[in-house]
């Protein structure tokens, strides 16, 4: 069953659908459980195409295309910072958590570097949700401590930002 039907409305984000779908429930082009699908996830919800997509790596056209890295929807963001410089007001965004190191994301330039150790999800109502290859290759719905907690096992000491939604 692909679920075809869940897309944004305005600005409310029926997400809660999404949790618990593996990738193969929400795209029928890309879906390789061996592929970490975090940018594909948030791709095929805000439906945001730049980049290489799922149709350029599937040839395949079956579901609408989406983005599939991590370090290509950062520039998509008009505004970025640091996480802990996110405003108050921005309720929903995209929150990126990239392994940190001297130069892995420039906030100036909009740029994280393509190195395997970064993560992306939605933020919004004090909830992350995130594609996770490691609990059960499914949508998660985190906490802010619990989506530390985990992106802090898979990477290390990581880097978060916030991005505004493209």
């Amino acid at each position: 069953m692909h679920v075809q039907n869940l897309r944004p409305i305005g600005n409310l984000l029926q997400l809660d659908r999404y949790v618990g779908l593996n990738i193969s429930q929400i795209c029928a082009n890309y879906n390789d459980n061996a592929m970490n699908h975090c940018a594909h996830f948030v791709s095929h919800v805000l439906m945001l195409s730049g980049g290489t997509t799922c149709w350029t790596v599937s040839h395949i056209h079956t579901t609408p295309p989406a983005a599939i890295k991590v370090h290509q929807l950062f520039p998509l963001c008009q505004n970025v910072g640091e996480w802990i410089a996110k405003p108050p007001s921005m309720t929903t965004c995209l929150i990126f958590a990239v392994m940190s190191g001297k130069g892995h994301i420039n906030y100036a330039t909009k740029e994280i570097k393509n190195i395997g150790n970064k993560h992306v999800g939605i933020f919004t109502n004090d909830s992350v949700y995130h594609y996770s290859n490691d609990l059960g290759k499914c949508v998660v719905k985190h906490t802010m401590e619990q989506f530390d907690a985990h992106v802090t096992l898979a990477y290390g000491r990581v880097t978060k930002a916030f991005g505004s939604l493209p």
